[in-house]
């Protein structure tokens, strides 16, 4: 396994440990929160991550992979989870999020990437050439995001019971 796939994967295993220390067993206020309209809910956000792992991440490794295409990677519906995942239990969701990141993690390891495969590229719809160091960095970089988002989205919820205090908060500003 390449060095950079084992740093990458030092994040993501850890990810749904993080949320699942976060979020079970709060209540659904907390679980449905949003910083306003048109933002996600933890419970929304965890779902996307979910979903991700499934429909995107891999998905795209692998087709970069296969070798030189053409072909763009398929669409990714970004809320696609949302619909997915809307009968799950909030404890059923963080129990699929660790298995399925788990499921992703073994997959991504027996793919044996070397560093030159890390230089392959792929066709992204939207940003063009990419390559598979930048797809897997950006996994990482898409965890840590959501993880801080799931916590801004918390935080908001003192937004206005934190008095003068708000000016030392950051995540409030």
């Amino acid at each position: 396994m390449h060095d950079s796939i084992q740093k990458a994967t030092e994040i993501l295993q850890r990810t749904p440990l993080v949320l699942n220390a976060m979020l079970r067993d709060l209540p659904r206020d907390w679980l449905d929160a949003r910083e306003g309209p048109g933002t996600w809910s933890p419970l929304e956000i965890l779902a996307h991550l979910v979903h991700a792992d499934k429909a995107n991440w891999l998905p795209r490794a692998k087709h970069v992979l296969e070798g030189p295409s053409s072909e763009p990677f398929e669409g990714f519906d970004r809320e696609g989870g949302f619909h997915e995942y809307a009968s799950r239990s909030p404890g059923a969701l963080l129990d699929l999020f660790q298995s399925t990141r788990h499921a992703a993690l073994q997959e991504l390891h027996g793919l044996e990437i070397d560093e030159q495969q890390l230089l392959v590229t792929g066709l992204h719809p939207q940003l063009g050439e990419v390559t598979l160091s930048q797809l897997i960095s950006t996994w990482v970089a898409h965890d840590l995001s959501h993880v801080a988002q799931v916590c801004r989205v918390m935080a908001r919820q003192y937004d206005g019971h934190v008095g003068p205090w708000k000016a030392f908060l950051r995540i409030l500003n």
